[in-house]
């Protein structure tokens, strides 16, 4: 007997939870038009608050659902380009170290300054000031830092990088207010935008005139280094130079082997006194002479004529003076590009900032959706309803169960002494 009692007790739990879940469907029928009510109410209700919100003043503060309007501008914001035009001169690989010498920097700063300029001070007092706005909060202890808090709770902007269009909007209950202070704003971020961006260029200007000025100072000293050593050596092209020696010396190599055969043949039958042995013995040794002084160096035929020993150190010397002048040739001709876009930066900084889509007044408002709203709150008075059936279903348990009723009383009489009184301990 024991042993059925478990199986008993499991196959009654079963039972209950099956009741119980009858019992929660049971509830739902016999409230039906309770829920029905508080539905169809809390329903009405909403619309009539929606409908009622058409009506009301939107700065009412009984008006949770004035209708909010949101103008939007857009404003193209493209980097100086003047940089890259530079680097483009010498070629991919020089570029980055021959851009950090020359102290030019990357990034589209137009659309960070243009945040900064919006997310400022400057820009929100100068609204505040044209329009009034502090007169909203003159009850309040603080009204200009109110009005601030305003501004920037209702002036929003975004940042496309890919597009590089700057998005700007401005939230009000009155529409034409916000796009006239929106257009307001753009005025002021486009005054102020340029202003600074005409310093900006200003000073990069003066920048790349003094670089401008010490590396002409060092291309010329470059020029006169390198014009004294052709002067020195007696040269235009080390190359040419070492390729004509070795000219030489194979041509008056031949010549000499070619004179001593001659000579050698003289000797076998002429005296060595013969004018003809001698004349040849004297051409002999002037060719040598001339070998000799190819060799380390003249003395007495061409003073200018590099020794065949040196031109590897006149050669080396050479190309370094060549390399430096050419260094100072490629920072001349960048610099110089620079400087002439500064110029024209400084003359046209549209390209910088421009309004491709100006503010126009909104005919529909961007906030409430009243058929939303009402939708929503229609499922919300119909969950309502339904916990409020459950509630009035669990009171009458309670009435009827003679514990839970004691309880109920209890609660009943603590509620009616205000609390004051204690149970003993």
């Amino acid at each position: 007997m024991s042993s059925e009692r478990p199986a008993e007790r499991l196959e009654a739990a079963e039972h209950d939870d099956a009741l119980s879940l009858l019992d929660l469907v049971g509830v739902l029928v016999k409230r039906r038009w309770l829920i029905v009510a508080v539905t169809v109410a809390g329903t009405l209700l909403v619309f009539g608050y929606a409908l009622l919100s058409l009506v009301l003043p939107a700065t009412s503060a009984w008006n949770l659902l004035g209708d909010v309007y949101r103008p939007n501008a857009k404003v193209l914001l493209s980097e100086d380009d003047s940089s890259g035009l530079a680097s483009l001169a010498l070629g991919s690989e020089g570029s980055g170290a021959l851009g950090q010498l020359l102290g030019v920097s990357a990034g589209n700063s137009s659309a960070a300054l243009a945040q900064e300029l919006l997310a400022g001070r400057t820009i929100h007092d100068r609204v505040i000031d044209e329009f009034g706005l502090t007169e909203r909060f003159r009850a309040a202890e603080y009204p200009r830092s109110a009005a601030r808090s305003l501004v920037a709770e209702s002036l929003q902007h975004e940042f496309d990088p890919e597009s590089a269009i700057l998005t700007v909007t401005f939230e009000d209950h009155d529409a034409e207010f916000a796009a006239a202070v929106l257009a307001r704003i753009l005025v002021l971020l486009e005054q102020r935008f340029r202003a600074l961006t005409m310093e900006t260029v200003s000073l990069r200007k003066q920048h790349v005139e003094e670089r401008l000025s010490a590396v002409s100072a060092d291309r010329q000293a470059a020029q006169d280094r390198l014009v004294a050593f052709h002067r020195a050596k007696g040269i235009v092209d080390i190359q040419e130079q070492s390729t004509e020696s070795g000219r030489l010396l194979a041509e008056y190599k031949r010549e000499l082997l070619t004179k001593e055969v001659e000579l050698q043949s003289l000797r076998e039958y002429l005296p060595d006194t013969d004018a003809s042995v001698v004349q040849l013995q004297s051409e002999i040794d002037i060719v040598r002479r001339v070998l000799d002084e190819l060799q380390s160096g003249f003395s007495s035929f061409s003073p200018q004529t590099i020794p065949r020993d040196e031109l590897p150190g006149v050669a080396a010397e050479y190309l370094n003076l060549s390399r430096d002048l050419e260094l100072q040739e490629q920072l001349y001709s960048v610099l110089r590009q620079q400087y002439e876009l500064t110029r024209i930066d400084e003359t046209d900084p549209s390209r910088t900032f421009q309004v491709i889509e100006p503010v126009e007044v909104p005919e529909l408002s961007h906030w409430p959706n009243r058929a939303l709203v009402c939708v929503i709150g229609a499922f919300t008075a119909f969950l309502v309803a339904i916990l409020a059936a459950f509630f009035l279903e669990y009171l009458v348990r309670v009435s009827n169960d003679p514990v839970e009723a004691a309880k109920l009383a209890a609660i009943r009489a603590h509620l009616r002494a205000g609390g004051g009184s204690r149970p003993n301990a």
